[in-house]
C-alpha cells in the first residue's frame, strides 16, 4: 500500500536487494545489460529470499516474488540524464499484492540510487552507458545536458 509503514518496508527491501546486487555482481564480470539480466535471472530465488527476509524482519506475513520482465516506466531523471518513458527490461520485486507506489532503477550500468538527491551519474557511469546503448539511445538520454539557457534582461536605460 502507500501507507508510511509499507513504503518504509519497500525502501528497506530495495536497499537490501541493491546491497546484495552490489556485493555479488562485480564478482560475476558484468560487462553489459545482457550480462546484468542473465545475472538477475540466475539469482531470482536469492533476491526473492532477501526481500522475504526483510518483510519477516519487519514483522509482516505477506510474501515477495521476483521476476525479470518488460514493463512500462515513466520518465526517470538521474542527475543530468533523462531516461524517457517507455518499456524497459527490469527486475521486479512484488511485495504482497503489489499495491501502492513503487520505485525503479536502471540495472545497467549501476544507476540504482537510494537517495534521489544524490542521483548523479559520474563520467565513468556515462562511459558505461555510452558503451551499453546505441548511439541514438545515448543521444536521447543525454540531449538535455547539451543545452544551456541563459536569461538576459533588457531594460530601458532611462531613469523614468
Amino acid at each position: 500500500s502507500d501507507s508510511r509503514e509499507d513504503q518504509a518496508i519497500k525502501q528497506k527491501v530495495r536497499d537490501a536487494v541493491l546491497e546484495e546486487m552490489k556485493d555479488q555482481m562485480p564478482e560475476s564480470g558484468i560487462k553489459s545489460a545482457g550480462d546484468t539480466e542473465k545475472w538477475a535471472v540466475s539469482h531470482l530465488e536469492e533476491l526473492e529470499e532477501t526481500a522475504k527476509d526483510v518483510v519477516r524482519e519487519e514483522g509482516e506475513t505477506y510474501g515477495a516474488s521476483a521476476e525479470v520482465v518488460t514493463c512500462y516506466f515513466p520518465d526517470k531523471r538521474y542527475g543530468d540524464l533523462l531516461f524517457p518513458a517507455g518499456r524497459y527490461r527490469a527486475l521486479r520485486i512484488t511485495l504482497g499484492t503489489g499495491a501502492g507506489h513503487n520505485w525503479w532503477c536502471v540495472l545497467y550500468p549501476s544507476l540504482c540510487f537510494t537517495d534521489p538527491v544524490c542521483a548523479v551519474v559520474d563520467e565513468e557511469g556515462k562511459e558505461e552507458l555510452e558503451e551499453a546503448l546505441t548511439a541514438e539511445e545515448y543521444e536521447m538520454i543525454t540531449a538535455s545536458t547539451k543545452f544551456r539557457i541563459k536569461w538576459f534582461f533588457l531594460g530601458d536605460s532611462s531613469d523614468d
